[in-house]
């Protein structure tokens, strides 16, 4: 694989997981919306899990992929990097599965996190770094399946953005 084509394969992993990535984001800026601020379960899943994240998250998967639809058909540099055609996808739909897969991949994580006594918010590296990839691809997977090499580098990307999106969250005081 040549570099160009190794850069055109990073950003077709990253633009597929744009919406996951929006999704798991959206929660922490909507802390600061006071609306369902109701925890899924606590004791099960940790304080923090709330509607209010699920909601926001799925929200915003959607926009995005909203977002994606309307950029595909403008631009065709977003076409050439696009392994889902956005001209045949209900964007509701994929949009949903991929906001919620990714919040219940997080949810499933939070939960066995909670059984293992981690204490909330602390490291459990790989799994803080790669569960909502895998909780969007299994949802999504009624719509659209990506190529096994996709999802080996849209996990590989996921851990490394994580990593870096850490670090930047704590430098300015979000985490």
């Amino acid at each position: 694989m040549s570099p160009g084509e190794l850069i055109e394969f990073l950003l077709e992993s990253i633009w597929f997981l744009l919406p996951s990535y929006v999704a798991t984001i959206i929660p922490v800026f909507a802390r600061k919306i006071n609306f369902l601020d109701i925890s899924i379960n606590d004791k099960i899943f940790g304080k923090n899990k709330t509607y209010r994240g699920f909601l926001f998250g799925i929200l915003f998967s959607i926009v995005t992929v909203y977002l994606q639809v309307f950029l595909y058909k403008k631009y065709l540099l977003i076409t050439a990097i696009s392994i889902v055609n956005y001209d045949k996808i209900d964007y509701l739909l994929f949009g949903f599965l991929m906001g919620f897969g990714a919040l219940f991949g997080d949810l499933v994580k939070s939960f066995f996190k909670r059984q293992l006594k981690i204490k909330e918010g602390a490291s459990w590296f790989p799994f803080d770094q790669f569960d909502f990839v895998i909780g969007s691809l299994i949802f999504v997977s009624v719509v659209f399946i990506p190529s096994l090499v996709h999802v080996i580098c849209m996990i590989t990307i996921s851990i490394i953005l994580h990593y870096i999106v850490v670090r930047i969250s704590y430098s300015v005081g979000l985490r």
